[in-house]
């Protein structure tokens, strides 16, 4: 569960190249990308979620860098391993959503993958990191609903 939600910063999520004329964006709630804001906004138990992390420019729109997922391990210490992976940056945010099960997380991590994989902030240079489609669950005989890998 979300601990507190203050310290967050409201934005418009950019989708893809062909978004850039506002449609189809969506509005959110993100947070300072820090070890401080984690440990005072997500709770060391939540187990399956989704989340992304980006930079949110002068427009106050939230750019994409990497969006991933957590089913059976904690949201709160695989932010903190992202940390390492960013040089610490006044305008780097993150943002989460909780979900019932990794299916609908998996659902969710595809979804981000098709929708932010060819974002590219100054049309000139790839700013998405996701390389690969996310992995199915384990276990689990689920497509893409997108592509139906």
């Amino acid at each position: 569960m979300e601990k507190n939600n203050e310290l967050g910063k409201n934005v418009t999520i950019l989708y893809g190249l062909d978004n850039r004329d506002k449609k189809d964006r969506k509005e959110a709630t993100v947070f300072p990308f820090n070890k401080e804001t984690i440990h005072h906004v997500v709770s060391t138990d939540i187990t399956c979620a989704n989340y992304r992390i980006g930079a949110v420019n002068n427009n106050d729109d939230f750019i994409v860098h990497y969006a991933g997922r957590v089913t059976g391990e904690g949201l709160h210490q695989r932010l903190i391993e992202h940390l390492d992976e960013y040089e610490p940056q006044e305008n780097f945010y993150f943002q989460f959503m909780l979900q019932n099960n990794e299916i609908d997380a998996y659902h969710q991590e595809c979804e981000d993958y098709h929708a932010f994989q060819d974002f590219d902030e100054d049309e000139n240079k790839r700013v998405f990191r996701n390389k690969i489609h996310p992995a199915k669950p384990s276990n689990s005989s689920v497509t893409c609903r997108i592509c139906g890998k």
